[in-house]
């Protein structure tokens, strides 16, 4: 089906413009509902925050207050509504995101292996962790509708 040939939406008379992509509520959705502009977004908006984790490891603050810095302002962006767009990610862009923490574990940790740096760390891989936050979101929505 071509999108011309969906009727446009009117509303009081009006009709509701057409767009390729918006962002709602911190997401950003396309017209063909993929997620690469979405997961751009995200890694541009943590790229800016990553100078901080190295700027910590240089001043010689303690692990676990890095850790706590990158928690708060990386690994929540990169969690953010995930139970929305982790289930469609395809390989490459779930690489993308989990590159990001593995670049970040390596400022702390610069000599471990990321599965080393994880435990160490008591960190999860993020895809792990997106699944678990959707699978444990779903059984919500699930139970809810019982």
């Amino acid at each position: 089906m071509n999108v011309s040939d969906i009727p446009l939406l009117c509303i009081n008379g009006h009709n509701i413009e057409r767009v390729n992509e918006f962002k709602l509520l911190g997401v950003i959705i396309t017209a063909d509902l993929s997620w690469d502009s979405h997961v751009a977004y995200m890694l541009q908006k943590v790229a800016k925050r990553m100078y901080c984790i190295n700027y910590l490891v240089r001043a010689g603050l303690p692990t676990s207050d890095i850790l706590c810095v990158y928690c708060s302002i990386i690994r929540s962006v990169l969690e953010y509504a995930c139970p929305v767009w982790h289930p469609a990610l395809t390989k490459k862009l779930s690489k993308g995101i989990e590159r990001v923490q593995k670049r970040c574990l390596r400022l702390p940790y610069p000599s471990s292996s990321y599965s080393d740096a994880l435990c160490t760390s008591s960190l999860e891989r993020l895809d792990d962790r997106h699944d678990m936050t959707t699978q444990k979101v779903f059984r919500e929505i699930k139970v809810g509708l019982l």
